[in-house]
């Protein structure tokens, strides 16, 4: 887990900030997490330092002479509200799990409020790798630059990448014009890959109420969450929640050598 901390923040853009904080000590001890209604932890000895934060390649370094910020025995409890219950493959009809075809799946294009079948995204494409992500997910922002080489490395060959934005940085369904400042990260990604995936209640609605998540004995699952589908039938093949052994490579390798 990254605790990072902005300061003399413009709260209509969320990269547009004075400065940035690290933690680089310190532990977080939690004993209610949101899935119960509830957020509660306990911060001790977390000592942030100031960065500066490079959003090109998601590099973050000290600030010589920079500040520092130290929280020590503070209680944080907010009450949430528990998120519904995505699909499951042995209570919900319809739920693809690993090896069952994927359907009715539609997303919003980050441009506009169009709306788009998942299986007719590409151009006749081979295999769909879907990239979940969110605006306050860390490890994404650094997994997405390699993601967008991998997507035009294997572009002759038929694998579309398509890139899912679940939440803002406040954890609140993305916008248009939050998605198009998401976007305008990543240059080298293609933007008309990019769509929104948020019911007004809860974050991934269409691709988790049609896709078995594979989450953790929580009931929780991390970001970026990857996915692969044979884009012929639409089949499930793979999710980086349920690891085989294989990296993606090998995964789309795999899948290609099937046609």
């Amino acid at each position: 887990m990254c605790l990072l901390a902005w300061s003399g923040c413009d709260s209509d853009v969320d990269v547009d900030c004075d400065k940035a904080f690290y933690a680089r000590e310190g532990t977080v001890e939690f004993s209610a997490l949101p899935e119960s209604g509830r957020l509660a932890a306990r911060l001790e000895g977390v000592v942030f330092e100031q960065v500066e934060f490079d959003w090109e390649d998601e590099t973050a370094t000290p600030v010589a002479g920079g500040e520092s910020w130290c929280i020590d025995g503070f209680e944080l409890d907010l009450s949430t509200e528990p998120r519904p219950t995505r699909c499951d493959p042995e209570m919900t009809e319809g739920c693809a799990d690993i090896g069952e075809v994927v359907s009715d799946v539609s997303l919003t294009h980050c441009a506009d409020e169009g709306i788009t079948p998942l299986d007719a995204i590409g151009d006749d494409p081979s295999v769909l790798v879907l990239f979940l992500t969110a605006g306050w997910c860390s490890a994404c922002a650094r997994e997405m630059p390699e993601m967008a080489r991998f997507a035009e490395a294997r572009a002759d060959e038929g694998v579309e990448v398509v890139y899912v934005l679940g939440e803002d940085t406040d954890f609140e369904a993305p916008t248009t014009a939050y998605c198009e400042r998401y976007v305008a990260r990543y240059p080298a990604a293609r933007r008309d890959r990019f769509f929104r995936d948020h019911d007004g209640d809860v974050s991934f609605a269409a691709v988790f109420g049609r896709m078995w998540r594979h989450p953790d004995e929580r009931g929780s699952f991390g970001t970026p969450w990857i996915a692969v589908i044979d884009a012929y039938d639409m089949s499930f093949i793979w999710t980086n929640s349920a690891p085989d052994g294989r990296t993606l490579d090998e995964v789309v390798d795999d899948a290609l050598d099937g046609f």
